[in-house]
């Protein structure tokens, strides 16, 4: 099953990333940064939390390292970050949120990846969760009509997806569907497709050593260029370098409380 979330450990100086259907956040590991988003700037900075559909540039004078998780709508962790921004396009977060980061949960880089995702998991849930142990796996989205959906985009990826196909399985009109899912997550039908494409290629190469060029392919890109423009535009840093020199941490959405 392809994971909803996608977090990885990379070097940065300066990025510009454009969020559509998911949420960020994004944490040093040693060195502050500044952040611009709609005019303001945020400078002295450990970290942050960007809602969705947002456009933001960040910058530091150092070679920094930081943790960066990326989130959808339709997952306890979004669910939990939509919340916590409560209207807001942005949060910041202090040098307590990257200490506690590196030194209680992340201390060691060369850990085993099984314990650094199971420690990455475990600062999300401290992070927005007041009582983070007391919880088990996701469940489905409350609207059928939307699990629907993303599980049909989910299977075709590798085809051409129309919104006329989409409508046709959740027995709605082709407009109805669109703002429907506009209503529920946020974010466009295809923006999501979008997402769902690079998030697979990107799975596809890392824990099934695909070859870059045919998982584009597979998952609906038009060529490894279409992928790499899409990916660069979401993710602020190339993919070729990205791929192969960060510390790449794909999860499943393992968070739901108890009830």
């Amino acid at each position: 099953m392809l994971e909803n979330n996608i977090s990885f450990i990379t070097k940065f100086n300066s990025a510009v990333i454009n969020l559509q259907c998911c949420y960020q956040i994004a944490v040093s590991m040693d060195h502050p940064f500044e952040c611009q988003l709609n005019g303001k700037y945020y400078s002295n900075i450990h970290g942050i939390i960007i809602n969705k559909r947002q456009s933001y540039q960040a910058s530091t004078n150092e070679n920094t390292t930081v943790l960066v998780g990326y989130f959808e709508d339709d997952t306890t962790l979004g669910d939990a970050i939509r919340n916590k921004l409560n209207g807001k396009d942005i949060l910041t977060l202090d040098k307590g949120v990257s200490a506690k980061l590196i030194n209680e949960f992340l201390p060691d880089l060369d850990d085993s990846i099984k314990n650094l995702i199971q420690n990455t998991n475990l600062f999300y849930a401290w992070l927005l969760f007041s009582d983070y142990p007391n919880i088990k796996f996701k469940l489905e989205s409350n609207d059928p009509r939307i699990t629907a959906i993303m599980k049909y985009i989910s299977q075709n990826l590798k085809s051409k997806i129309t919104l006329k196909d989409i409508a046709a399985i959740v027995y709605l009109s082709v407009d109805r569907t669109r703002h429907l899912f506009l209503e529920e997550t946020g974010t466009t039908l295809r923006q999501y497709i979008l997402w769902k494409r690079v998030q697979q290629t990107v799975y596809k190469v890392l824990h099934e050593q695909w070859i870059l060029s045919d998982a584009c392919i597979l998952c609906g890109f038009n060529n490894i260029a279409h992928f790499s423009r899409i990916f660069k535009n979401m993710f602020g840093i190339p993919p070729k370098q990205t791929l192969k020199d960060i510390l790449f941490l794909s999860m499943p959405d393992i968070y739901t409380k108890n009830n």
